[in-house]
């Protein structure tokens, strides 16, 4: 998927991408919003999206959903939800 300028997934560039991959990367620098789009993008690259035969309007909505349930707690919240993804 291909990102256009007003496309939310615009700023996953490849040093994003590449960053992703590392011990090193800091989730606290993206938003929640933005560490949905990161999620998505890892389900994509690790061919869950492909062997699940996940259409990509039910993916966003999940984790959409997901991200919109969970409480704003010191530990347990959706940032920590994304690292241990």
């Amino acid at each position: 998927m291909a990102a256009t300028s007003d496309d939310p997934r615009a700023f996953i560039t490849d040093e994003v991408k590449e960053s992703l991959t590392t011990p090193d990367f800091d989730m606290w620098h993206y938003s929640r919003e933005q560490c949905v789009y990161l999620i998505e993008y890892m389900f994509r690259e690790q061919g869950f999206v492909e062997a699940f035969q996940i259409e990509e309007e039910i993916l966003e909505t999940f984790l959409h959903t997901v991200r919109h349930n969970y409480h704003e707690t010191p530990f347990h919240n959706f940032h920590h939800c994304f690292c241990v993804t």
